[in-house]
Parts: C-alpha cells; structure tokens; sequence
C-alpha cells in the first residue's frame, strides 16, 4: 500500500526567516531569545524541528527539554529532561570538574552523578535565596561551557506546564546569554498564564535580546499545501475538500493532518491506480474535534492495544516500555508488537529505544479524558506500584511521579510519604511554589488519616509560603502548626513557630514581632536551653534595634554572647557579634563596632560563613573606609548570588567614595545598587538608597532631586516600618524645607518624631538647630546641640560619619557668631577642618571654609577671609570634576560659588594665590617638582632647602587644597598647567 507523509511543513517563510537571522547573530556571538506561541496543534513544535534541523546543520549543539502537565510541582522538571540524556551521552565528570565547586548545585538536580564527582560534597551556611542562586550560576555556567565550544541551541517547550523554578531560572539565564553563542527557544500555548509564566513574559518583554513569534492558523492555500504534502500527490486537492477540511479545522495543522489520517484509517481516503481519491464528500464522516478523532483511531486498534494506550496515557505524556512491560505483564516481543501497533495508528512516537511519547498533547489529553474517574484512578494505583518495582533503588529520582500518580489513585498513606518527601526536595531545590503544591497534596492526604503529623506539615507549607512571600496564606499555616503543637505539649516546635511568626510579621507590624519574640525568649527560659536562649535574645535584640532602642538591644546581644562563648558555639558567637556591631553602630558607639566586627570576620571566614561575612565586611568599610573591603563584601555577595547583599555592599561602597570626594562614582555606585535592589523588589534596601540618594543632592545643592528622592524612601520606610531610615530622611526632608524658606513645613514635619535625645535621631535634632538659625534663635540652638556636640568625640573612629555631623561644627559656630562670641567660633571650626583634613574627608569642607571666612569678615580679618574663600573655590572646583553628569556639575558649581561672598578685588599676588588655590609661589614651585614624581629628599636638593621645610610645604599644599594625597597634588598641577602628567602617577602616594 502506498504510504502518505507526516509532519509535513508548510508555511511559516517570515517565522523561518526571523529565526535564521537569530541563529545568524548567535553564530557571531549575540545571544538570542526567542519564544514561540500560539494555540495547542497550531505547528510550535514542527516549527522549532525545522529550526533544529537547520542548527544541527551549522554546527550547533542541541539541548532539548519539554515541560509536561504533570511537571507543575517538579522543581526544574524541564532542565533534568534536557540535562540527563546530556549528562548520559558525555562523559559526566569533566562535566562537573570544569564547574569547580558548583558542581554539587548540578548533583542536586540530578542525583545520580554524585559518583562521577571526585570531591567531597561540602554542607553550606547559606540560605535558601543564596543556594537558588548558587544552582542558578552552576546551570548558566554549565550552559556558557557548552557555548565555548560551539554555538549552542536550547530548548524548552510547553512553558504553559512548567514549575515556577524553571521559569524563574530562564529568565535569569536570558538575562546572561547577550554576549554568549546562545540561542534559547521557548514554545508556550497562549493560555491564561500562571503567575511564573506571566512573570517570565513580562520579563522577556523588557529584555532587547528577546521576542516573540505568534503563529497564526494556516490560510486555505497553506491548508491545501499541507493535504497535498500528506498525501504525497502531484494533484492539488479539490477546492471542495480543502474548503471542507479548512472550514473545520480553521488552519490548524495538527487538527487537519489528524482528520486526513482519520479518513485513511477509515477508508474515507484511499490508494488506487497509483494515487490517492477519496469518497464524495457526501459520504465521508469529517470528525469535528480532535477528540473525535482520536476515538475513531483508537476504535480501529486491537483491545490489548487500547489497554497499553490507556496505561500509557495516564503515565503521562511520555512513557517507559520498562513501566508498561510490568503493568501490562507482556513479553518483549508482545509489547514491542503492540507498541508497533500504536506507532503505525500515529497515536504515539519513538524517543529513544526505551521511551516513547504521545504524538502531541492533545492526543494523550483526548484518550485520558475519555477514561472513567474510576479507571484513572485505578490505573494510577498500578503505576505507583510498578514505578516502586522498578526504581526501589533510586525513589528519590521519581518522588515527584509518585506522588502525583499516588493522590490521584487515592493512595492516602503513599500520598502522604511521597508528598511529602517531594516537598522537602523541592524546598531544597528553592523552588517553593512546587513544594507548597505538594505539602497541600500530603496534608490533604493526612487529614483524610487523621494523622498526627499534620502540624509538621502546617509548619513546612507555611515556611514555602513564606518564601513566595505568600503573607496571609504562610501566617494561617504556621498558626495552625503553633496551635497544634502548643495542644500537643511539644515546647521545642512552640519555639521555632514563635520565632517564625516574629520573622514573618517583621514586614508587616513590628509590634506582632516584638509580641512573637518575647513570647519565644520565654518558652526558651522555660526549656531551660541555653543554645535557644541565645537564639531568642538575639532576635529580640534585633527587633528593638530596628524599633530604634538600640541601647535596650545591646544588653539582650552582650547576654546571649556570653551563653554562646559557655557553650563554645562558634556559629553563634560570630552572628553575635556581628549583631553586636551593628547594633553599637545604631548606638553612636563606633569604637564597639569595629572592634565587634574584627572580632567577628576572622571566625566568619572559618566557618566559611560567606553571607555574614560579606555582611560585616560591607559595615566595617564603613568605619575603615576601606575600598578593598568594601569591594570584598561586593564580590562576596555576587559570588554566593546573594543579590540584597549585594545591593546593600554597593551601598557601603558608596557612602566610602563619597566621604573621599569621588562624587561621580559614589553616584554611579549608589545607581547600582537601587537598581539591584529595585529589580529584586528589596523595599529596605530601595527605601535606604533613595534617602541616601536625598543626602547626596543636598550636597550638591540639586535641592528638586534630593526632595523627590527623600519622599520616596519616606514613603517606603514607613510602609515596612524601618524608624531608622524614617528618621533619617525625616530630617534631611526638614532641612531642605528650612533651605527653601518653608520654616511651617519644616517645623510640622518636626513635630511628628521623638522629641526625647536619641543618637538614630541626629539628622532630626540637626533640622531642629537649623529651624533655630532661621529663626535667629541662638540660645536655643545651644540648647539643641548640647546632645549632638556629644557625638562629635566618635568622629575619630567613625571618619564616614564625619560627612553627616560635619553640620554640627557649622551650626555651633553660627549660634557663637549670633552670640558675638568671635573666637569660640573660630576655634569650633579650625577644629573641623583639622578633622576633615586629618582623615581626607571631602563633603562640607568647603562649607567649613566658608563659614571660617565669614567669621575672618566679621573680625575685619579680610585677607584670611579671602584665603578661605579661595581655599572654598578650589575645593567645590576640585569635586566639581569628579561628576560625569555636566548639568550636576555646572549646577553645583553655580550654587555653591554663589554663597561666597564678595570682597574686594585681591592684588596681583593675591590674585596668582587664588588662582592656584591659595598657594603661594614658593609653595606652587614645590606642587610643580611633586608631580615630576620627586621624593621630599630630592625636592630639597633641587630646591636647595632642607627636608623639613619641604614636608612642611608639602603638608600646606594639602591642606590648603583639601587633598590627600601626593598623587591628587599632582593631578592639580597638571590640570592648572604647572606640569606635565607624571608617568607613574600612583607611585606619588607613597613618595617620601
């Protein structure tokens, strides 16, 4: 008999087109991706075989992964089908040696390569966000490998079935492929999208190497292209059946190649005299749906063929001849003939020499819904039993098929075990939408048992809630399991549960937190636990810190640093101490702080406690104003995928920059990190950097930015209930009302925090004394800076902090200058300067001399006014430059040279001195050797004078020009035209 031709392909020339360019711009090294949609049967499959076919012709290496209906609850079910065969037809262990130590991330996917990784597999520290990421990189790493090969084409389709894992991961791997010979197909039906599939596609939207394809039906002349092509004719079929097949059909191509098959089987169609005729229309029975013709096609096989259809359909869209041998009790003859049976009815298709798979969804959908409640149910009791059979060795591989097929067979104890088992391994995979998917399987299952092991489950579900940031549905679970096990008498699930709840309604109601948490520190006592003691004051202390009552916070982190140290309990001890850091930051207490967290880092880095680490390095940057530690913290958190972290490093880093008058980069820093911690949705870290953001503006006097910027991160703050942060830019928001004359609003907004001393409320009292200055009321700025001068002795071991108390010295000067009190005001200020210079802090210097020369005007001391003011011009033109942004920087320069004021026009040396920022022409000739890369020894030979004279000179140059370093001095020389650019500029630093 003649045979006729399947998947046949029509159309589709500008699809084909758009995706040859994009496997041409791979080819050159421009990842690409592209997703494929349009209803079910409309060609998304066919279309991506002919873009495979044309890949594996240029060379690329294909990865193929496909997302079942069942798959929904299979953490990353996509990435194990495509990486097993990967894994399967290579040599695993190079695999997994090339990734280093993200190869036990790969492991945890697929378990049964852990014996082709030689190493031993390490536990870790960190926490679930941290390891999804971790797993992230390893997968993208793995993928970049291939890449380096060759050009590499990835897979996946059906993402309409897909787990949430996976779709969250390939949007991050789109994310990283831009520059890599990668192209990633999608297919996905247009369906109603779950809420992963609806994040991913909004998220390919905004990315520029990715777009969409939507396939349209078939138009009649493709329809009549496809029939011909099926049939294998050289005759174009009649108008009369194509118009019939088109009319039902409207251009599907899986529904017409199916109702053509249909009529063959039938008879309808048939081969005579070397061609294929068919009936009259009249006469031929055109099934109206899909299912129709599926049931006519299952009708005309064998009985023990449709029972191995039936078995095959509720395994799922692909199946295992090893599963059906067992449940059907075949030989390997009887079965391979049964399955030929299937395969010639074009029911099913051969995967491999073990697998075979429904031709397309829509099959398996239409024989499984035509199968009674009963029969399914029955049916998925065999398969559990066969799959148990079968893998009795590797369970931990099929968890997630055993649960599913023993819930819908109704096996409530087998349910149970498995679903629950499933849930633990998806939470440890982070994918916790599919672990909460199979927590409610295993807890509906109890209940119908009424087993006792409900509340564990309660308390999982909800710790799976928790991390989706499912508030409602994680606090009604870790209720119940609390309820429970308060009924139950179990103290120790009673503490965790506490703890629990406390951390969950931290972004909701601190004041359910502090209630949660104290009610744990009690239960702990009661247990008489000292390890959970320890935990529980240490979470309290916590909440009282971010409560602003850090002094109250210190006592509860002091106590449980002394039950860890009796207990030797290393992990405690470190995350002690970094708390203790912390919270003395909180408390003004800076020389606790560093000395908390140098105690801390050393035993972080022991226990390989990588995300605290980070953590505490980040802070103590702060202190040090260390770059390289600041960047270590950055790298640490980058490494680990631990993105807030990050986010809040860059920070750090920013805050470090600006104290040392790197403006353009601090700003470019502190850009980064907002966008981090926007993209990740960090409302903290989001809230922190726009308020820092508003002090960066006040700064640069960009009053508009800085406002717009403060009410974001007020608004935020307030919301997640951060008194820190709201403090914060409540102040900064005040002072930039007093700067715009709106003294009402300044003194409402005022009105609306503590009015009792507490250091966290600095930038607050700081408005205070300010509101005062306008009002001319210098007694009462006294009275308002009493408890701000007493932080000012901190400033030694806090230099960053200086940028934001720097006022202080200003104000007090201002309020002794009201008070014609001339000499105290001068001698408040020349000791800030002394600070700012000592430790090279560049913000508000310049104000500094501004304010020392108006006290020199007013003392009629006009020439030192001046070279104040000339001292002023050059430090606000010196960190002018330092901005990229020309409107910033012109803006800047503008508004903060205004608020000199005029004096008389120097003389001709007075005018060279201010020019070349107050030096004189002894003191220039020194600035021009210095950055000829002389040493101080040298210098005195070229100068004939002695070494001591010259570091004197060498020390005024940077003073008077607010710098810190030999190299800046010769960058200011070059740039005013006294020298040339030295070769070995950063060898200046260090010159003696």
């Amino acid at each position: 008999m003649k045979t006729f031709l399947t998947s046949i392909f029509v159309g589709r020339r500008e699809e084909i087109n758009q995706l040859d360019a994009v496997l041409n711009a791979v080819q050159n090294g421009i990842g690409r991706c592209v997703l494929v949609s349009g209803e079910a049967g409309i060609g998304k499959s066919r279309l991506l075989a002919e873009v495979q076919d044309r890949a594996e012709r240029s060379g690329f290496k294909l990865l193929n992964g496909r997302c079942f209906e069942q798959d929904r609850s299979f953490p990353y079910a996509p990435l194990v089908d495509m990486l097993r065969p990967f894994f399967a037809q290579s040599v695993a262990s190079d695999h997994l040696t090339a990734l280093g130590s993200l190869a036990p991330e790969i492991i945890k996917l697929l378990p049964e390569l852990e014996p082709h990784f030689f190493l031993p597999l390490s536990g870790s520290s960190l926490n679930s966000e941290i390891e999804k990421r971790r797993l992230f990189e390893a997968l993208t790493t793995l993928f970049w490998h291939q890449a380096e090969i060759g050009p590499l084409l990835l897979v996946v389709e059906d993402l309409h079935w897909s787990d949430q894992a996976s779709l969250e991961f390939l949007l991050h791997l789109v994310r990283r492929i831009a520059g890599r010979p990668i192209a990633l197909l999608l297919t996905s039906r247009i369906v109603q999208a779950q809420a992963g599939l609806a994040e991913l596609l909004a998220g390919l939207d905004r990315e520029p190497i990715a777009q969409e394809i939507k396939l349209s039906p078939l138009d009649r002349n493709e329809v009549a292209q496809l029939l011909k092509g099926i049939l294998n004719q050289t005759e174009e079929p009649s108008a009369e059946f194509v118009e019939a097949v088109y009319n039902l059909t409207e251009g599907n191509p899986f529904f017409a190649e199916e109702v053509c098959t249909s009529l063959i089987a039938s008879g309808d169609i048939y081969y005579a005299e070397d061609q294929w005729r068919r009936k009259p229309l009249s006469q031929i029975d055109i099934p109206d749906s899909v299912q129709r013709v599926v049931q006519r096609r299952v009708s005309q096989i064998s009985q023990e063929a449709r029972q191995l259809i039936d078995f095959a359909a509720v395994s799922g869209r692909s199946f295992d001849f090893a599963v059906l041998q067992i449940l059907t009790s075949h030989s390997d003859k009887e079965l391979l003939d049964l399955i030929k049976e299937l395969l010639a009815a074009r029911l099913v298709v051969e995967v491999s020499a073990d697998r075979f798979a429904f031709r397309h969804a829509l099959t398996r959908e239409a024989l499984y819904g035509r199968l009674l409640a009963r029969e399914r149910q029955t049916l998925h009791g065999q398969l559990v039993q066969a799959v148990e059979q079968i893998h009795a060795d590797s369970l931990e591989s099929h968890l997630e098929a055993l649960a599913y097929h023993a819930y819908e067979a109704a096996l409530w104890p087998k349910t149970v075990e498995y679903a629950w088992r499933a849930g633990e391994k998806a939470l440890a995979l982070f994918a916790p939408h599919a672990a909460a998917e199979q927590f409610s399987r295993a807890i509906e299952a109890a209940e119908r048992l009424s087993q006792a092991s409900i509340p564990a489950l309660y308390k999982l579900r909800g710790q799976a809630h928790d991390t989706l940031g499912n508030f409602d549905q994680a606090k009604a679970d870790y209720e119940a399991a609390l309820q429970a096990a308060r009924n139950a008498r179990d103290q120790q699930a009673t503490w965790q549960l506490l703890l629990d709840l406390g951390l969950l309604w931290a972004s909701r109601d601190y004041e359910r937190t502090g209630d949660y948490c104290q009610q744990a520190l009690a239960m702990a006592r009661t247990m008489e636990d000292e390890a959970a003691v320890g935990h529980s004051l240490n979470r309290l202390g916590n909440w009282l810190m971010n409560s602003g009552r850090a002094s109250e916070a210190l006592d509860y982190h002091r106590e449980a640093l002394s039950l860890f140290e009796e207990l030797n309990d290393q992990t405690g001890i470190a995350k002690t101490l970094d708390l203790l850091a912390m919270t003395s930051n909180q408390s003004g207490d800076a020389a606790s702080t560093v000395t908390y967290y140098e105690r801390a880092i050393p035993i972080l880095r022991e226990l390989h406690d990588w995300q605290t680490l980070s953590s505490s390095l980040a802070n103590l940057a702060i202190y040090t104003m260390s770059l390289e530690q600041a960047n270590e913290a950055i790298k640490l958190a980058h490494d680990i995928g631990w993105q807030s972290g990050e986010a809040y490093a860059l920070n750090c880093l920013s805050l470090v920059l600006f104290s040392r008058g790197r403006y353009g980069e601090s700003l470019n820093t502190r850009t980064q990190s907002l966008k981090l911690a926007q993209a990740i949705e960090h409302p903290q870290w989001t809230s922190a950097n726009h308020i820092y953001f508003g002090f960066y503006y006040i700064e640069l006097l960009a009053l508009t930015r800085a406002q717009n910027h403060l009410e974001a991160g007020l608004t935020l703050s307030k919301q997640i209930g951060s008194t820190f942060f709201s403090w914060m830019g409540g102040g900064w928001l005040a002072s930039i009302y007093i700067l715009q004359g709106q003294l009402e609003a300044a003194e409402t907004l005022l009105a609306e925090f503590p009015q009792e001393w507490i250091p966290t409320l600095y930038t607050v009292r700081l408005a205070g004394v300010e509101l005062a200055l306008a009002q001319q009321d210098a007694t009462r700025m006294l009275q308002l800076l009493d408890d701000l001068l007493s932080l000012l002795p901190v400033l030694e071991n806090a230099r960053i902090m200086i940028p934001f108390l720097g006022p202080v010295w200003i104000l007090h000067s201002q309020a002794l200058l009201l008070l014609g009190r001339l000499d105290e005001a001068e001698q408040v200020l020349l000791q800030a300067v002394e600070l700012y210079t000592k430790h090279g802090i560049a913000p508000g210097l310049w104000r500094n001399y501004i304010a020392l020369g108006k006290i020199y005007l007013a003392d009629a001391r006009t020439e030192q006014a001046r070279e104040m003011f000339t001292l002023a011009r050059t430090q606000i033109t010196t960190l002018g430059l330092t901005l990229d942004e020309e409107e910033l920087r012109d803006n800047f320069r503008r508004r903060a040279l205004a608020v000199i004021p005029d004096i008389q026009p120097p003389t001709p040396r007075q005018a060279a001195k201010q020019e070349f920022g107050g030096l004189t022409r002894r003191e220039r000739q020194v600035a021009t050797v210095v950055a000829q890369g002389l040493t101080n020894q040298e210098i005195a030979d070229e100068l004939v004078v002695s070494i001591k004279t010259v570091e004197a000179h060498v020390t005024r140059i940077l003073s008077k020009l607010g710098f810190s370093s030999r190299a800046q001095i010769a960058a200011w020389a070059v740039d005013k035209g006294l020298a040339s650019a030295p070769q070995d500029l950063d060898g200046l630093s260090s010159a003696g």
